[in-house]
């Protein structure tokens, strides 16, 4: 969390609490993952495949799961639980 350092106290404590609550219990760097359904298909370029599969299990640790299904395409499975919170915030403040 060198990052972090460069934030006044306030804010990094705050930073840092908030992220905790989507962390992996017992884990201080890998984020908790919610199922997609139905999956995201996303159209890349092989060069994109081939660089997202390199860092798959980084991309994992950070809430976000995918399947290569071929040399242009790749599948998102899961996601971060701190985007579909987000998401809902949103949506919920759009309904009166």
């Amino acid at each position: 969390m060198i990052l972090l350092h460069s934030y006044p106290y306030y804010l990094s404590s705050n930073i840092v609490s908030y992220l905790a609550e989507y962390l992996v219990e017992g884990s201080n760097s890998e984020f908790r993952m919610a199922e997609v359904n139905p999956c995201i298909n996303l159209k890349l370029s092989t060069k994109e495949v081939r660089i997202l599969s390199s860092f798959q299990q980084d991309f994992e640790k950070l809430g976000l799961k995918f399947e290569v299904v071929d040399d242009t395409n790749i599948q998102i499975t899961n996601v971060p639980t701190c985007l579909l919170a987000r998401e809902q915030r949103e949506v919920g403040s759009n309904h009166f």
